[in-house]
């Protein structure tokens, strides 16, 4: 049989197999790849690289071939060559795939091309493709066992944090830096301590100081003056953290002590930022001149440091500043400098773009080139095929006699693959059709809860509501006709007290259960009253946010609303028995068909691999399968809680 299948393969053109390499000069090539790395001459470095890689080449050495192109990938992009960079790091990537390499260091290697692609796209402006190319770079570290992948995995992930928050995707950058927070045993003292300060300005931007004022207490014990830049940076956000607590007169201090502190360094990049802060303090304490002063410095120093956006920014400060200040001719110069300026930079990105799209053009074009080069070799080895297998052509012949009492054999296997589909065709059917009478089934059972819910609240307010106004009223007026000793009216006060505080009580419920604000004005004020009332009535603040429902013909279908107003109450109302918390919010966002609702609280959080009773998450899940939607959960101990709900309307919901 071994004969046969040689036979076969020799008609099928196989080609043999080639002679073996001569023994790699792996040792040359490994010099030479060092000295190009550690060289300090640019010209010298690439040329020494390029040796190195013709070398691996020639010695079919293909980890040491994508080494080289890493490292020419690093020269080109200190020379500013976007082009020469993205088509490196692709090369690199090609032989990384194909070497023989462990999986771990395999993983590692693809690791680190995401990761400088990732830098490759920040540079050009494109910063969803660049979070993408790090969250490929987090998959590949993931799966590493390698002690170095856990830092490298933290640092990807503090850098996914920053770009969700230049996203503006607040929630996803909190669970980035939450996923970094978990590896900080990983991380040197001054790392930890940069990643702390991070934190505590997430949370300072998302103004909520008392948050942020934790991670700065934990920073403190980590800087010192041996690390300069860091103790300046501790201070400028630790100013920061008070002027969002309220604390004018100490932040304006600290701030002043930040601005000492930078002025010590060559840096001017930090003396610019703490500068604008403090000019922030002094307009929260009315002192104008102060803050216009400041942040004149501030735009020196930021011209200084040539950093374009710090100057936007802080020409646009500026503006508004001197408008509420009562200097309009200053603030109309201010901002036609602000436009001036944002013009050009606009300009910049549009032509790095036009770069990009250049770009991709000779790639694509030098892949072209590559595949002509491939088809031409391919010709000459199916020449060679042909004439090997004319020669071997009677034997082939016999072999394929051997292999026709095959076919039989073949054409059984065929058939019953086919049954085999037909059986799993059959059996994903009878899934799907019990998935569907599931989805009825729920269907069901939510529209008799809400009946039900509807019946009692109908009940509970008009006919007991009733009975005991009733009851209130007459013996509010037998209180007038009836003489009772002191202790007596004031126990008949009391009670009459205690019944207003049942009725309204019993009301509330009645309103709980079948909310008339839901039925009449929809969802959005439905649950701006559910926040609202929870802010009052507990020690919880609740935050409400709705995008999308602007306009009357955005609301939901009326089902559709009254599920998703359920599960707004089931997991806040998780957040009241569980959490401990002290701060939760709700956001709900429409984007056409498309429907996102997030709960984030910022309580003692829990292990969500753990196992749990009780049938709230069960009722939360029934109710998202009734949507079709998906449900997302985020928590950690001591981090709070995230929950994120998506679905899409069906068609003929609208």
């Amino acid at each position: 049989m071994g004969a046969a299948r040689f036979l076969l393969a020799l008609l099928l053109g196989a080609a043999l197999p080639a002679a073996s390499s001569p023994p790699a000069d792996s040792a040359r090539v490994r010099r030479l790849l060092q000295q190009g790395e550690y060289s300090s001459d640019t010209a010298e470095s690439r040329r020494l690289l390029l040796q190195g890689l013709a070398a691996a080449r020639d010695a079919h050495l293909l980890p040491a071939q994508a080494q080289a192109y890493m490292q020419l990938a690093y020269l080109a992009g200190i020379g500013n060559d976007l082009p020469r960079v993205r088509t490196y790091l692709q090369q690199a990537r090609a032989l990384i795939q194909t070497a023989r390499l462990p999986p771990a260091l395999r993983r590692q290697k693809l690791a680190v091309v995401a990761d400088k692609e990732a830098i490759l796209y920040a540079h050009e402006g494109n910063l969803p493709a660049a979070a993408g190319s790090l969250i490929q770079a987090a998959d590949y570290l993931r799966q590493n066992p390698r002690p170095e992948a856990g830092s490298q995995l933290l640092a990807v992930y503090v850098r996914l944090g920053g770009l969700m928050t230049d996203l503006r995707q607040p929630t996803k950058a909190r669970f980035y830096y939450g996923q970094a927070l978990a590896l900080q045993q990983y991380a040197a003292p001054y790392e930890r301590a940069n990643l702390l300060l991070t934190m505590a300005e997430y949370y300072d931007d998302q103004h909520r100081p008392r948050q942020a004022a934790p991670y700065l207490a934990q920073a403190r014990s980590l800087v010192g003056p041996q690390d300069p830049d860091l103790l300046v940076r501790y201070t400028s956000e630790k100013g920061e953290n008070e002027l969002g607590l309220g604390q004018v007169q100490q932040a304006i201090e600290t701030l002043k002590l930040a601005v000492r502190l930078a002025g010590q360094s060559p840096d001017v990049g930090p003396r610019s930022y703490a500068l604008s802060q403090l000019a922030a303090a002094y307009e929260r304490a009315g002192n104008y001149p102060a803050a216009r002063r400041s942040l004149q410095q501030s735009l020196a120093y930021g011209r200084q440091a040539h950093d374009t956006p710090a100057v936007l920014a802080t020409l646009e400060e500026l503006g508004q500043l001197e408008e509420r200040a009562g200097l309009p001719a200053s603030a109309v110069q201010t901002l036609r400098r602000f436009i001036s300026l944002n013009d050009s930079l606009n300009n910049a990105t549009v032509q790095t773009r036009i770069h990009g799209l250049e770009t991709q053009y000779r790639t694509r074009a030098q892949a072209q080139q590559i595949a002509a080069l491939h088809q031409a070799q391919r010709l000459k080895v199916a020449e060679l095929r042909r004439q090997q297998t004319l020669t071997y052509a009677a034997l082939a012949l016999a072999a394929l006699l051997l292999g026709a009492g095959g076919l039989g054999l073949v054409a059984l296997r065929s058939r019953r693959q086919l049954e085999r589909k037909e059986r799993e065709l059959q059996a994903r059917k009878i899934q799907e059709l019990e998935q569907q009478q599931q989805l009825l089934a729920t269907e069901a059972m939510l529209r008799g809860q809400e009946e039900e819910r509807s019946r009692l609240a109908r009940d509970l307010h008009d006919g007991l509501g009733g009975m005991l106004s009733s009851v209130k009223y007459t013996l509010g007026s037998v209180r007038g006709a009836v003489v009772l000793s002191e202790s007596s009216a004031q126990l008949f006060t009391h009670s009459l007290a205690q019944l207003d505080s049942s009725i309204n009580e019993l009301r509330r419920v009645a309103r709980d259960m079948m909310p008339e604000a839901l039925l009449q004005f929809g969802l959005v004020p439905a649950l701006h009253d559910v926040c609202e009332a929870l802010s009052q009535r507990e020690q919880l603040r609740v935050q409400f946010q709705a995008y999308g429902f602007e306009a009357e013909a955005d609301r939901l279908p009326q089902r559709t609303e009254v599920v998703v107003y359920r599960l707004v109450q089931e997991l806040l109302n998780n957040v009241l028995k569980h959490a401990r918390a002290s701060q939760a919010l709700v956001q709900l966002i429409r984007d056409q068909d498309q429907v996102q609702l997030v709960v984030e609280d910022d309580g003692r959080g829990f292990d969500p691999a753990a196992p749990r009773s009780g049938v709230g998450l069960r009722s939360i899940q029934a109710r998202v399968d009734y949507l079709r939607g998906t449900l997302d959960l985020h928590s950690a101990p001591g981090q709070g809680t995230t929950v994120t709900i998506e679905f899409t309307l069906m068609r003929n919901e609208e």
